[in-house]
């Protein structure tokens, strides 16, 4: 039996070694920078999972399994890389075409493993994965404008504020940041965010809309950068989910949801993509209005046109981070909505009481097949409640989508949340997994997305180009 305990502790080891293999490839180079930034996101998606849950993640079964086949590829890929190492010019001729083939093919494998551990289980609130202090932010004009708006206090404000930072202040200690309750000189109540890395950038931007933390302003200090924001005394909505004895009621899960929606579609209009969309960024004001939050480490989209950007980091929570992002390390306004949506499965799905370990698309995907929306709350006492839910199962499925062109807009989701637009049925194939030509079994309903009696591998990536 192998080693499972020890199987994320080498894939970490393989992927040194393959980042360390391609910078001295005498042989298809490009082929094997593309594997060495495929890898670098593989490496902060282990890191966290590693950090976050330790032993526990490898007891997922199908975490388990996804694993042991990742460690597979990437000793294929590190053998491949290494032989470019030692090709020679003369080889290179007759060898490069092939070799570009088995390269190619082995980064596909490599991203579409990660798209399955990605996926195997439900995401957790804590663990979120920041691979580069640098990615935080894209500083333009535009945002440097914005810190014009915000307020610069002293540390000294700040000390006095939470009484030298007290233990007693603390109302969330994460991994990242610890929020501190503050109390400035005028009476107001703020949240002040610190960072656990004094090299770690808490950008604050300027952003008013009714259902998106404000921010207020920040210190400037060589131990790092705090941010001041307003203060939310209702707690955040992953307490709630997990809260068994007081679950959401319907009535409220939508208001929840729309507020959610409208801003998420406000961050579109400022061409803001959020790093990291989850039950624990969002809070709720004193009328429980929902409001969004964790904005600090923004990666802005602020020029006009840009339909995308693409980057070697990687950040967001194991679960939640969108499949193109992860496979070719492409952000864009479409991830928004992605993120929106598991956010929107797993806020309705947290209804029927405790969450089991499932992804929340699996569990959309499970229920959408079988129509069983009783299966996410009590029974509905009428046809248009019913009606409802089916319609929240089928626009979290939309925004999910594989490929980024068959999500809709926010704009567009909203006009469906509120009933103006006709739902489209969701593209169930780009979730299959295919296995011999006679047999196709979604992965949903299998413990494991397994290879088949033949051996191959289903790909989502080719299932959605």
């Amino acid at each position: 039996m192998a080693d499972v305990v020890g199987i994320p502790t080498e894939i970490l080891r393989l992927a040194l070694a393959i980042r360390q293999a391609a910078d001295t490839v005498r042989q298809n180079r490009e082929d094997c920078l593309e594997i060495q930034r495929c890898v670098n996101r593989l490496h902060g998606i282990m890191s966290s999972a590693i950090r976050g849950t330790g032993t526990d993640m490898i007891a997922n079964l199908a975490v388990s399994a996804a694993l042991g086949d990742l460690e597979r590829i990437l000793r294929r890929a590190l053998d491949l890389v290494t032989t470019c190492q030692r090709r020679s010019t003369i080889c290179h001729c007759f060898t490069a075409g092939r070799m570009s083939g088995q390269l190619l093919r082995v980064q596909r494998d490599i991203a579409n493993q990660l798209l399955m551990v990605n996926f195997a289980q439900a995401p957790r609130s804590e663990d979120a994965v920041y691979d580069s202090i640098h990615f935080c932010m894209e500083v333009t004009a535009a945002v440097s404008s914005s810190r014009s708006r915000l307020r610069v206090f002293s540390m000294s404000e700040l000390e006095a504020a939470t009484n030298s930072f007290s233990c007693e202040q603390v109302i969330h200690d994460g991994d990242s940041v610890t929020v501190y309750k503050g109390v400035l000189p005028d009476g107001s109540v703020v949240a002040i965010k610190r960072s656990h890395d004094e090299k770690d950038l808490l950008f604050p931007v300027h952003l008013q809309h009714k259902n998106v933390v404000t921010s207020l302003g920040y210190c400037p200090h060589e131990q790092g950068k705090l941010v001041v924001e307003e203060y939310m005394p209702n707690g955040m909505l992953s307490e709630m989910i997990n809260e068994m004895s007081e679950q959401l009621d319907w009535p409220s899960t939508l208001q929840t949801v729309q507020g959610i929606a409208e801003g998420v579609a406000y961050l579109q209009t400022m061409r803001v993509v959020h790093p990291d969309l989850k039950p624990s960024n969002i809070f709720f004001d004193s009328d429980m209005n929902p409001k969004i939050g964790g904005l600090g480490k923004s990666k802005l989209v602020l020029e006009q046109g840009v339909a995308q950007i693409k980057t070697e980091e990687l950040l967001g929570t194991v679960g939640n981070i969108p499949p193109e992002y992860i496979s070719d390390g492409i952000i864009s306004m479409k991830s928004n909505v992605f993120s929106f949506g598991v956010l929107f499965l797993r806020i309705i799905s947290g209804m029927r009481g405790p969450v089991l370990n499932q992804h929340p698309i699996a569990w959309a995907l499970g229920v959408w097949e079988a129509r069983q929306t009783e299966s996410f709350g009590p029974s509905p006492q009428d046809q248009s409640e019913r009606k409802e839910r089916e319609r929240c199962i089928c626009i979290g499925l939309l925004c999910t989508q594989m490929d980024p062109r068959g999500r809709p807009t926010m704009p567009d989701v909203l006009a469906m949340l509120n009933g103006q637009e006709e739902l489209p049925s969701p593209e169930l194939s780009c979730f299959t997994g295919i296995g011999s030509a006679e047999q196709e079994q979604p992965w949903w309903r299998s413990s494991w997305w397994k290879r088949r009696s033949d051996g191959r591998n289903w790909s989502l990536l080719e299932k959605t180009r």
